[in-house]
């Protein structure tokens, strides 16, 4: 579970990390790639053992290291916190998309509990056909959760849905 504090810094690590080369700039990305790897080793070697949380300290320190480059990333851009909170037409989006994702994170552990029962009842073990039929449904109904969602609060990804859809029609 603490590895899953790291995904969406990792996303973003890539995100900002895009960012810079495109403007032809690979020296800051790399120090702070550098300063966040030793970062995470320092935090992992005083938690590892010391603290004997093991491979859980582990997946903490990758996750502190996935933070420390994701914050230096941003800070080292410039761009303003505003930019993450407001989109292009001074409308909110932060909240309303933690809350669209909040929710279809919910649906989709709500299908996992679903079918667990269902395979449950079956008989014989759990098969891989069966886990795929699961993550497929999950991720096609926490995704129409949140295309939903992104229309009742029309969020900018829905704008730009709604407007392709009109252009591909004309």
């Amino acid at each position: 579970s603490y590895f899953a504090i790291s995904l969406f810094f990792q996303g973003s690590v890539l995100i900002l990390a895009r960012a810079y080369f495109a403007k032809s700039d690979t020296i800051r990305p790399t120090l702070f790639s550098i300063f966040s790897l030793l970062s995470a080793w320092i935090f992992a070697k005083t938690i590892s053992e010391p603290a004997g949380m093991g491979v859980a300290g582990l997946a903490l320190a990758f996750s502190v290291g996935s933070m420390i480059n994701a914050t230096l990333l941003w800070l080292g851009s410039g761009l303003p916190l505003r930019q993450i909170l407001r989109d292009s037409n001074n409308h909110s989006n932060f909240l309303p998309i933690i809350v669209c994702s909040f929710i279809a994170v919910i649906a989709a552990i709500g299908i996992r509990s679903i079918f667990d029962l269902f395979w449950v009842s079956l008989p014989g073990t759990r098969t891989n056909v069966q886990l795929l039929i699961t993550l497929l449904t999950g991720f096609v109904v926490s995704g129409g959760v949140y295309l939903a969602l992104a229309s009742v609060f029309n969020l900018e990804q829905w704008q730009l849905i709604k407007d392709r859809k009109n252009s591909i029609e004309k």
